[in-house]
Order: structure tokens, then sequence, then C-alpha cells
């Protein structure tokens, strides 16, 4: 029965029944097979097509017409964000049977993890260290209708080289925006390429579409991060080769993008540890040569003690 707006009710997946039955002037029921009578979709409801087409309902005794059909369509959200419910009317022979059409609430099925997806390219997501990302996870049903009446508990889980899944993510946020549609927001420190897969209420599907790359760029070069190794001693007239390995404020090693040319890197200050000259006569002379780049991203830089 409908509730006090008059909404009717229904699940995805119902056999749904809608029986018609007319009588005259009298409430006597009308001859059998006498009147045309059908029914019409206003808004999808047993189909997405044939919406405003007249499907027969099929005479099933004195007076009374049957229409049989499987419940699919889900009710969606509009952009104001109110329900868009399903409209059906009923016309004999041509004519409307009541001036208000029935509304009917179709609520969504059972996930369906097949139909679930996060809005991510192909390419992935790139973001850089400790900056925040945002993509969105969609739940649907068997039917393709995004579960809209309920809250699902979804999960971001890292996965493995050896294709299982791991760990859940530490840092993310999820928010539901009511429309069975999720929104992720998550960032991480660590500078690496991994993939990622989601859960639906601990349901996880391992199937490729579900799994994605994340690849987490360094940030930017911090000063106080830097770690200088090499020759940190030497003699007087000697040169000296520091080992300068630049890293970003959460120690990842940082890479230069293409084109950026080698860095500027200057010693600015030396210490005399031990020796017999006045540490007033001490100088610093910086090589005229360019800092060079060597793998594992560290770079040389040549100074000279005079």
């Amino acid at each position: 029965s409908p509730n006090k707006a008059g909404v009717w009710s229904v699940n995805a997946g119902t056999n749904a029944v809608l029986m018609v039955k007319l009588c005259d002037q009298y409430g006597n029921p009308r001859p059998r097979d006498r009147e045309k009578v059908r029914l019409i979709q206003r808004t999808p409801c047993f189909h997405q097509t044939e919406v405003m087409v007249e499907l027969p309902c099929t005479s099933t005794g004195l007076g009374t017409y049957e229409f049989r059909g499987l419940v699919s369509c889900g009710s969606t959200t509009g952009p104001d964000g109110e329900m868009e419910l399903a409209e059906l009317m009923v016309t004999v022979n041509g004519q409307q049977l009541r001036e208000e059409v029935w509304r009917v609430d179709v609520l969504p099925g059972d996930v369906c993890m097949e139909n679930c997806l996060a809005t991510v390219t192909p390419a992935g997501i790139v973001s850089k260290a400790g900056e925040t990302f945002e993509f969105e996870v969609i739940v649907r049903d068997v039917w393709n209708n995004a579960r809209n009446h309920t809250t699902d508990e979804i999960q971001l889980l890292e996965y493995t080289p050896a294709n299982t899944v791991g760990e859940p993510w530490a840092n993310c946020e999820v928010t539901s925006t009511g429309h069975g549609t999720y929104r992720i927001s998550s960032s991480h420190t660590i500078a690496r390429q991994s993939r990622f897969t989601f859960s639906v209420n601990h349901v996880t599907s391992k199937g490729a579409k579900h799994v994605h790359t994340l690849n987490i760029l360094p940030s930017e070069i911090s000063i106080e991060q830097c770690v200088v190794t090499g020759e940190t001693t030497a003699n007087v007239g000697q040169y000296v080769a520091l080992l300068i390995a630049l890293r970003d404020q959460y120690s990842n090693i940082c890479k230069l993008p293409p084109g950026a040319g080698n860095p500027e890197i200057s010693v600015v200050n030396v210490q005399l540890v031990k020796g017999d000259i006045d540490a007033a006569n001490l100088r610093l002379v910086t090589r005229v040569s360019e800092v060079e780049y060597h793998a594992g991203m560290v770079y040389t830089h040549q100074v000279v003690l005079s």
C-alpha cells in the first residue's frame, strides 16, 4: 500500500503485478476483453526504454486486466538532490484512468561489485607526497542502479605485487554523497608507485577494472632533509667531492624534472677542525664546474680549500 504521500515502494528485482478492475456506474464488472487497457511508463520503472509507450494489459476475468513485469529501474536523484520516482499511468480506451499518476519509489537491489567503479582514468592517479588527491567510488546493484537509499562501507586497499589484497589505506577519508557515490580524499607521504583496489561492505573484486595505479612523486626539495656525505675533511689545497642527496620534507629522494638542468648547489661554510693555521686565514674556493647528476638522485659538488 502507498505511504501518506501516496507513494508506493518496491525493491528492484520484484516481479510486480498491476491489476485494474473496471466496473460500470452500477458497480457491475465490465465484460471480458471488451476494453483496451494500456500501461504507460512516464519515467522508467520496468524498462529503461519504452518510456511513454503504451504497454498492453492482459484481460484475466470479468472487468479485470493485469500487467506483469520485472521492476528493474531504481529511483534516481535529481540535480536538486530530490529523489526522482517512477511514474505510471493507465489508460482505458485512450482515456487516462485517473488524473494523478501512480508514483513508485524503486529501491536498489544488493551490491553488485562488477557494476561498481572508481572514477580513476586508465593512467591511474599521480600526486605529490603529502598532497591530497580525490576521486569517487560509485556503488551499484545488478541492474546498474545507484545504491542511493542506503549507506555502504567503502575501504581502499593496497594491491600487492603478488596480486593479493593488502592493508587498508591509513590516511583516507570516505564521504557519502547520499546518491550511491562516495568521495575519497587521501594523501600519501612515501614516494613510490603502487596499486590499489576497493571493497564494498568487506567484499572485494580482483577484476582488472577494479585495480588502479597510484604514483606518488617526491615533493619539493627541503634543505633541512638533504643529506651530505663523501669527503667532509681535507688538507689545504685538496679538492673535496661532496655527495649531496636531495630530499623532500618526507625524506623521499628527489629527482629534478626532465629539462630542468642541473641544480645550483653552493657550499657556504667551512670549518677548521684541526691544523696549524689561523682559522681566519682559511677561505673556501668553489671550483668552477657543473654540479653533476649521478644515479640514485645523488649530486656531486667539488670545492677546494686553500
